[in-house]
């Protein structure tokens, strides 16, 4: 083999290496490309163990450097940075400078979000977190902090949080704190060191007045608690509330306990009370507010009653065709506005099936603002609920003169022991007897 040839061949074998390098280790080898493969292999081996040796090397220097930083954290960063020990030195410079809280709250969002599948893999995790917590200090007026306490305690969910806020009435107990300092000691020379006025009783740093763009922030932040306000069932405010809760459905679901615990909060303000409501059910409609203690004049607990199944679903083979089942779902969907439902147009099965499903839906919301209000389940008369209208009319479906869907629709309410009113149209359902 020639040296030209020889050359070529080392090539192939070492790419990263030039050909007068190679050329001069052909030579050194005597011409021989057995033992120039071995001197440059070995080469090789000696150049990787100085870079290890070096990593390893710039690896100690950083651990030295940052000691509360884990050792996979500081070699994760110095890889990402190529081995540039200066690049990396200055990254760890940024992750060290986080607060202990934040890295606190990071820990502890982090957590809770690997409990919750749906909201784990977001790439605006942590920016949703902050705008929940700025929406916390928004409708409650409290601190930073003492809003990601509150949003950590009700697992994540910023509208429980508002609402526990609301009902603990924290900003309210922390102005009033803040209305009464404690006056400061004045420190008198002489006498003993433990003297009531000694130097042991000196101003501290926590005394100290608070400068007045920070008397000022905290003063905004709490402005809704300046006029105590206490709720009262006859005042102008208490009664606005009440109209407006009587007029809207979705106000109703709410805890009269958590309406009035707002209303109070917010000094008399009904707008902030509503806006705040409707921000709680915005968020989440099935929301509830936060379990208490019972109180200490409650009667012994009876034992529970067997809960009542599951509305109906809603299920295409109910019917006897599609457009049927979509007319139906259509009707189901609209009944929330109005709680009427109007049977025209509907085979027999097809009536039946869909008032079932309504009527049950319906009972259920009732039982659910039962418990919500602490209400006796045992009425059976609707008392949250509006009452509900099924129209049957008279339809070409009909017996001498009888509509048969209206005779399908009233063996239904008295199997299921509905209390109504009947006229000779409609039906009006006032509530459901206990079983």
């Amino acid at each position: 083999m020639s040296p030209d040839e020889a050359v070529q061949f080392l090539q192939e074998l070492f790419p990263d290496r030039t050909a007068s390098v190679l050329a001069q280790v052909l030579r050194n080898a005597n011409g021989d490309v057995d033992t120039a493969c071995a001197m440059l292999v070995e080469r090789e081996q000696a150049t990787a163990g100085k870079a290890e040796q070096g990593r390893q090397w710039n690896l100690a220097s950083l651990m030295e450097m940052f000691p509360k930083i884990s050792s996979a954290d500081i070699e994760q960063t110095y890889d990402a940075c190529d081995g540039d020990t200066d690049l990396a030195a200055m990254s760890l410079l940024n992750f060290q400078g986080l607060s202990g809280e934040d890295a606190r709250m990071q820990a502890e969002y982090e957590r809770i979000v690997r409990q919750q599948p749906d909201v784990a893999g977001r790439p605006d995790s942590w920016q949703d977190l902050r705008r929940k917590v700025a929406d916390i200090v928004k409708y409650t007026g409290v601190k930073e902090g003492q809003a990601k306490a509150a949003f950590f305690k009700n697992s994540c969910n910023a509208p429980a949080a508002v609402a526990d806020i609301i009902s603990s009435g924290v900003a309210r107990s922390e102005s009033t704190e803040q209305q009464s300092p404690v006056p400061a000691a004045v420190a008198v020379p002489g006498g003993r060191v433990q003297a009531r006025a000694g130097l042991a009783h000196t101003v501290t740093y926590s005394s100290r007045p608070r400068p007045p763009a920070e008397a000022h922030a905290a003063s905004d932040g709490l402005a809704m608690q300046r006029a105590r306000y206490v709720y009262s069932p006859g005042s102008p405010e208490a009664i606005e509330l009440a109209e407006l809760v009587r007029a809207n459905i979705q106000l109703a679901s709410l805890s009269r306990e958590l309406l009035q615990s707002a209303l109070e909060y917010y000094a008399g303000d009904v707008t902030r009370t509503i806006e705040t409501a409707a921000f709680i059910i915005g968020a989440r409609p099935a929301l509830r507010e936060p379990k208490r203690r019972p109180a200490t004049t409650r009667k012994v607990s009876q034992p529970r009653r067997p809960k009542r199944p599951a509305p109906p679903e809603l299920r295409n083979s109910l019917f006897s065709s599609t457009e049927a089942y979509n007319r139906a779902l259509e009707l189901a969907r609209a009944v929330h506005s109005s709680w009427r439902i109007d049977l025209h147009g509907f085979l027999v099965d097809d009536a039946e099936a869909l008032s079932e499903y309504v009527l049950a839906s319906w009972w259920q919301r009732e039982r659910e603002l039962r418990e919500l209000h602490c209400q006796r389940m045992s009425q059976s008369l609707a008392l949250n609920m509006p009452p509900l209208t099924v129209v049957t009319g008279r339809g070409l479906h009909s017996v001498g003169g009888v509509s048969r869907v209206r005779v399908r629709i009233q063996r239904l309410l008295d199997k299921q022991h509905y209390v109504y009113d009947e006229e000779p149209s409609y039906f009006i359902v006032k509530g459901r007897r206990p079983k």
